[in-house]
C-alpha cells in the first residue's frame, strides 16, 4: 500500500502540480493566443511562464493580463495572488516600474492578503503573502506564509524552493539547501534562478567550481541582475579577470547606481550579515566599486 501510494504521489506531482506536464502543454496551446484573447486561467499559465523566464517583456505582458483578469474575475484567488508577484517584482527585479506606483511591495502585501481572504485555503494566495512579506523584511512571517502554503499543498515543488531560499538566506542553510534541492528533484521543470541560492551557499563555503556550476545550470537571462551579482562574486574570488570585468558590466548595464546601493538591495532580501560581508568582497575583488556602509550619523564603517 505505501508503494502504491508512492508512486500514486510521484504520478501526480509529475503532471499536475505547477511546471508539470499538464500545466506546461496547456501553457504551450495558450501561446497561440494573443494577450488581450487569453482566458483566466491561461493568463494564469503564462504568469507561471513568467516564473521560469523572469522576462522584462514577458512581465509586463503578464502584468497587463493578470490586471484585466482582477477587473472581469474579481472572484478569482489565484489571479489577485499572482497578480501580488507579479507587482512585487517590479522592486524585486526592477522590471517595468510605474511611477504612479510608488510602493509596489505595500500594493503587492494588499492584493495579497485580498487572495487570501478570497480563499483562505489556497497555497498561491500564501505563497504570494510570504513573498511580500519578505521584502517586508519580515522574514519570520514569511517562512510562516511559506510553511502555511506547503501544508495546503505539499506536492507544489515552488514553494518548497521558496521556503529553501529563504531558510537559506537567512543563514540556516543545513534546512534550506535540502528543500531546494528536493524541489528539483521532484519537478526538474523547477524555474532555475533557485540555483542563485545554491551557488551562494557554495560561494561561501569557498567551493567556487560548484558555486559556478550552478551558476551554468540556472541558465539565467541577461534582464536578471542577480545572476551577474553571483557570476561577478564568483569571478572575483577566482581572480578571473575578464570574466569579473563582464558580469560587473552587465550589472552597470542594467543598474549604474547599483554599487551604492547594493547593501541596502542584499539587507531588504534579508540575506544574514555574514553572507552579505562575503558576497561584496567578492563584488569589489571583481571591480564593483561598493563603498563602505554608513553609520547613523553618517560616518563610513
Amino acid at each position: 500500500m505505501d508503494l502504491r501510494h508512492d508512486i500514486a504521489v510521484q504520478v501526480a506531482r509529475t503532471l499536475a502540480q505547477s511546471d508539470g506536464v499538464i500545466e506546461r502543454e496547456e501553457a504551450r496551446l495558450s501561446d497561440r493566443h494573443a494577450p488581450q484573447d487569453l482566458s483566466s486561467y491561461a493568463c494564469l499559465l503564462r504568469a507561471r511562464q513568467y516564473w521560469r523566464q523572469l522576462s522584462l517583456v514577458l512581465h509586463a505582458e503578464v502584468r497587463d493580463c493578470l490586471e484585466r483578469t482582477t477587473r472581469s474575475d474579481p472572484g478569482y484567488p489565484e489571479a489577485w495572488a499572482a497578480l501580488a508577484m507579479v507587482t512585487i517584482d517590479e522592486a524585486r527585479l526592477g522590471f517595468n516600474p510605474r511611477p504612479s506606483r510608488p510602493n509596489p511591495i505595500d500594493d503587492g502585501l494588499q492584493l495579497a492578503e485580498r487572495a487570501v481572504a478570497l480563499a483562505p485555503d489556497s497555497a498561491l494566495s500564501h505563497q504570494a503573502l510570504g513573498l511580500a512579506w519578505w521584502l517586508r523584511r519580515e522574514p519570520q512571517r514569511s517562512i510562516a506564509a511559506y510553511e502555511q502554503a506547503l501544508a495546503l499543498n505539499p506536492n507544489d515543488s515552488a514553494i518548497l524552493a521558496d521556503l529553501g531560499r529563504c531558510y537559506s538566506l537567512t543563514g540556516d542553510w543545513e534546512r534550506g539547501i535540502p528543500l531546494i534541492r528536493e524541489a528539483f528533484t521532484r519537478n526538474p521543470a523547477q524555474p532555475s534562478w533557485y540555483r542563485i541560492v545554491i551557488a551562494t551557499y557554495h560561494y561561501v563555503n569557498g567551493r567556487y567550481d560548484d558555486a559556478l556550476e550552478e551558476m551554468r545550470r540556472a541558465n539565467l537571462g541577461r534582464e536578471v541582475i542577480l545572476g551577474h551579482v553571483a557570476l561577478a562574486m564568483i569571478h572575483g574570488q577566482t581572480g578571473n579577470r575578464a570574466e569579473a570585468a563582464k558580469a560587473v558590466s552587465e550589472i552597470l548595464r542594467l543598474d549604474p547606481n547599483f554599487p551604492v546601493k547594493a547593501i541596502s538591495e542584499f539587507e531588504r532580501r534579508n540575506i544574514h550579515p555574514d553572507i552579505i560581508v562575503r558576497i561584496v568582497d567578492g563584488l569589489r575583488k571583481a571591480g564593483l566599486a561598493i563603498p563602505p556602509p554608513q553609520m547613523a550619523d553618517g560616518e563610513r564603517l
